[in-house]
């Protein structure tokens, strides 16, 4: 007898099921995606035990008829799709087929439906795959679905389940994005008998995001808006002073379905880089729109993931439509406000001089220009120190922040990130003005390694390379070699490994602009040759860095951390009991 079998039908769904139904959040999500394909606009969805008991979606939508509801939990069997054509122009939330068979594989369902103009309604039961039951019942137009005991018979699965708060958690969190992306829909949930949410329909523009973030937070929140060949977006964010410290608060929706993307990510942090700190997320929504056959919602049977077809184009739209409202300009006196510091300088040390490196031809200039207007006109008078006479050093704490007084306030400078902003801004306009820089061979070529992807990129990223000064080659099959770094890296201690990062990070997103690119890798120049935390400092120097960052506007490293905290000295009586 041969070692391979066919598996019961009942145990192949359930395994199938796993890819469909992770927890109970997944049930509901794909009850109610069902819901909305069917034109409800009310839908009341009843809980117990976080879902894991049961989950229960009743609609006010078309319903299901009766020779349809027989085979509504056969696999594979959907009303959305007929032929491989309609693959490529996807408009419904389900379309595949799964849900319900992979659903009725691992629970306890029971479907009651009743179309309009129809007297009698039917109902479908099934237990875990088997003991498939149907009959007439009396039920209003709509469907009603009961999902119980979820796992029950499954206790490889059953186990992984989180405690019934945690999973009630994650039922909300989908019912109130459905909220958001669907604001003419009336969504009433309750878990043990009890009212938990209400999603009121009507709700415009930025009152619509409520549900999923409250009222407090949207107050700071800035309306963004993006369009190109056949998409669009509109969304808003939060400042980047309300940073999170997870991603959980920034939701995707293509199409009204809430996906994830690293290519969506990617196109937000590049955006806001320099405004939030490393290990900080953004606040907010994104609510994109593109003709169907633009995308692939066929990726994975969740259909949370997404391929595009042209992801460039999606990138670009994403990150000019981010990034334009957060680069207005802000008004800064230029007179410097330390007249009593000495006007000697520490030249050799502190201060950046391009003296003997020459700058030649155009190629980075414009996207210089461009990536030096977020720099150079978002300048941020630090408050409250216009007007309030002299600065004096204190001295150096722990030999990484500077300690200066002016007026009635304490001013403490981060010495790296307050070099670190001079010299990324001084850097950018020097190329803005002068153009490509100038390369600088090297004595023996850097070899490193790097994935075939990443191989496959190179000849997109060359132009911008050479701009920056950097000359590279393909050493073997997944070899590249440096040849030549930009002359502003000569005398970094790190220098070649510094080039060795900027080229890798090039080859991990092509379909940067220019002007990105250029950013990113004046950032990481300016951090190789900022003065470190942890290194002394003499008097005259502290006294030349904090002059230059006030006299120069900078207020942020191109990391988005702050070069300077203040203490008033209201603040210090309070904590000192003075007041």
């Amino acid at each position: 007898m041969g070692k391979i079998r066919e598996l019961p039908v009942h145990v192949a769904n359930q395994i199938a099921a796993g890819e469909v139904v992770e927890r109970p959040a997944s049930v509901v999500k794909e009850l109610v995606e069902n819901a909305l394909d069917a034109g409800a606009n009310s839908l009341e969805i009843r809980l117990h035990n976080g879902g894991k008991s049961l989950i229960e979606v009743r609609d006010n939508g078309e319903g299901i008829a009766m020779e349809d509801l027989e085979l509504s939990i056969l696999p594979h069997a959907t009303s959305k799709i007929y032929d491989e054509e309609d693959l490529s122009s996807i408009n419904s939330l389900g379309f595949r087929g799964e849900a319900l068979a992979s659903i009725s594989a691992v629970s306890h369902l029971i479907i009651t439906s009743r179309p309009e103009g129809q007297e009698q309604g039917w109902r479908v039961a099934v237990s875990f795959g088997r003991d498939r039951q149907f009959v007439p019942a009396g039920c209003p137009r709509g469907t009603t679905v009961q999902v119980r005991d979820l796992f029950l018979e499954v206790p490889a699965r059953l186990k992984f389940l989180k405690a019934r708060q945690t999973e009630l958690s994650r039922c909300l969190k989908v019912i109130r994005a459905f909220a958001v992306c669907w604001p003419e829909v009336s969504f009433s949930v309750s878990n043990e008998k009890r009212q938990i949410f209400r999603g009121t329909p009507g709700r415009q523009g930025i009152e619509r995001l409520t549900p999923l973030f409250g009222t407090e937070i949207l107050e700071s929140m800035c309306e963004i808006s993006g369009q190109a060949d056949g998409m669009s977006f509109e969304g808003f964010l939060a400042s980047p002073e309300e940073v999170r410290l997870s991603s959980r608060h920034m939701y995707f929706f293509l199409n009204r379905r809430l996906i994830t993307s690293p290519l969506i990510w990617k196109a937000v942090n590049e955006a806001l880089r320099g405004r939030i700190v490393k290990g900080n997320f953004p606040a907010g929504v994104l609510f994109i729109d593109m003709e169907p056959e633009l995308v692939d919602v066929n990726v994975h049977p969740s259909k949370s993931e997404v391929r595009f077809q042209r992801p460039e184009l999606v990138y670009r739209m994403l990150y000019n439509g981010i990034k334009r409202p957060f680069s207005a300009s802000v008004n800064l006196c230029e007179e410097p406000v330390s007249d009593s510091i000495s006007n000697e300088r520490v030249q050799s040390e502190i201060p950046f001089s391009t003296q003997g490196r020459t700058l030649k031809g155009d190629f980075v200039a414009e996207e210089a220009e461009r990536a030096y207007e977020s720099v150079a006109n978002a300048k941020v008078q630090p408050p409250g120190l216009d007007n309030q006479g002299q600065v004096r050093i204190i001295g150096q704490f722990a030999r990484s922040y500077i300690l200066a007084e002016i007026g009635e306030r304490l001013l403490v400078f981060d010495q790296h990130a307050a070099h670190e902003a001079l010299l990324f801004k001084r850097l950018l306009n020097e190329i803005k003005d002068k153009g490509i820089v100038k390369k600088e061979p090297l004595v023996f070529p850097h070899l490193f390694t790097v994935n075939t992807s990443m191989m496959e990129n190179l000849d997109k990223i060359r132009e911008i390379l050479a701009g920056l000064g950097l000359e590279v080659i393909v050493f073997g099959q997944r070899e590249l070699a440096i040849k030549a770094i930009p002359v502003y890296l000569s005398g970094v201690s790190d220098a070649k490994y510094t080039a060795q990062e900027i080229v890798c990070q090039l080859l991990e997103n092509p379909h940067r602009s220019g002007h990105e690119a250029l950013r990113e890798c004046i950032s990481r120049m300016a951090c190789s040759m900022a003065i470190k935390a942890k290194c002394a400092l003499h008097k005259e120097q502290m006294a030349s860095l904090v002059e230059d960052c006030l006299s120069e506007g900078v207020s942020s490293c191109p990391h988005g951390r702050p070069i300077m905290k203040q203490i008033d000295l209201g603040q210090m009586e309070r904590e000192f009991f003075r007041q």
